[in-house]
């Protein structure tokens, strides 16, 4: 080995080496790098898909909407025709007119449609009434006589929902607490009392035609189905109430619901408000769910009728920040489904036109007219923290 050499060789060794490491420190980033970006490229990808797919579907149902109202279009044209309209064909020449001006663009712009087996703050359609949760409620709850549901009423929906959110939230339990604003005749008070549940159902003293239902109105909650009178006034406590009234001494429960009380108090704000102290009510990890209107057409403001209130999707993102401050948690699905004939019959029976164009058999009546609105139930799931 010459001079030369035997100089240069430890500084080669020593470059050799730190270049090694070198190399293998740049390969181990290089492999690093490529399965992260591999990462975000997989992600990347199921977005689009997800994005995709939803597409998709709010295509077809731009498609099956368009189609729908070609058809009522060419109805109104064949009537507008005719010199002189029967009552009845009066009657459907309105209820298209109302089909036409709904607007879903805001409330199925994002996600997909609620199922019935994971309940959010959601709105009803004629899907929910085959699900095996349902029916399986809806037997129990109305006494039908065979386990097939017999009607696509939202009344019957809201009362199912009520239980299974409850449910949901683990609160059907002997034992617990519970408190119903407005019930009248429901068979909501029964239900929880038949599962050893403690009840305060409350109305307004002149509900059904009493003088002071607190003190009659215990047979209207009657179902010998779920549970014997002599239990059910053992377990159900009733008061008087006037409608908003949410008094201190109610507290705490564990259960609490209203169904349509929100947007018979007269203004949005006072439903709101009744919503949120309400609220208070509830021990940690307790559930209230109400019942309300959700607007299906376009309105620059919430609209406050002689009779109802119907609410916008905007009025429910506000309680949902609020009730957060409260310490409750609310998630919203404002998905309105159009997909089956009952989904896109809409119930005349709040206009005057109401007697001359029934709601079909068996019951359906998921959408409704009222004045220059048409809304759809949609029931407000919410939690208090535990």
């Amino acid at each position: 080995m010459g001079i030369r050499q035997r100089l240069t060789a430890p500084l080669k060794r020593y470059l050799d080496g730190r270049f090694e490491r070198l190399h293998k420190g740049l390969s181990r980033a290089d492999s690093r790098m490529i399965r992260r970006f591999d990462r975000v490229d997989r992600r990347a990808t199921r977005r689009h898909q997800q994005l995709r797919s939803t597409t998709r579907t709010l295509r077809a149902e731009s498609r099956t909407i368009l189609r729908e109202t070609r058809g009522l279009r060419a109805e109104i044209a064949a009537l507008r025709s005719e010199k002189t309209l029967s009552t009845a064909d009066a009657a459907r020449l309105e209820q298209a007119r109302y089909l036409e001006r709904i607007d879903l663009s805001a409330h199925n712009n994002v996600g997909t449609a609620p199922t019935f087996d994971r309940l959010v703050s959601q709105t009803p359609s004629a899907a929910h009434f085959v699900e095996p949760q349902f029916v399986e409620i809806a037997t129990w709850l109305e006494h039908f006589p065979t386990e097939e549901v017999h009607t696509y009423h939202r009344k019957l929906w809201e009362y199912v929902y009520v239980v299974a959110a409850v449910k949901q939230s683990g609160n059907l339990e002997s034992g617990k607490t519970a408190a119903g604003f407005g019930v009248h005749a429901e068979s909501l008070p029964a239900f929880f009392a038949s599962e050893g549940i403690d009840v305060v159902a409350a109305d307004h003293p002149g509900v059904g035609g009493t003088d002071d239902w607190a003190a009659e109105g215990i047979s209207a909650l009657s179902r010998l189905h779920l549970i014997s009178d002599e239990d059910l006034a053992a377990r159900v406590t009733l008061r008087n109430l006037e409608l908003g009234d949410v008094p201190a001494d109610m507290a705490p429960v564990d259960i609490l619901w209203s169904s349509h009380v929100m947007d018979r108090l007269g203004s949005p704000e006072r439903g709101i408000q009744f919503a949120l102290e309400s609220s208070q009510l509830l021990k940690p990890g307790g559930v209230a769910v109400h019942l309300t209107e959700l607007e299906l057409m376009p309105q620059p403001e919430t609209r406050a009728y002689e009779t109802v209130v119907i609410y916008r999707i905007d009025d429910f993102l506000d309680l949902e920040k609020r009730l957060a401050e409260l310490g409750c948690r609310t998630e919203f699905n404002f998905h309105v489904s159009m997909d089956q004939p009952q989904d896109r019959w809409i119930s005349m029976a709040g206009t005057p036109h109401g007697a001359a164009l029934l709601d079909p058999e068996p019951g359906v009546h998921l959408k409704l007219a009222s004045y220059e609105s048409v809304s759809t139930s949609i029931g407000v799931f919410i939690t208090k923290d535990a």
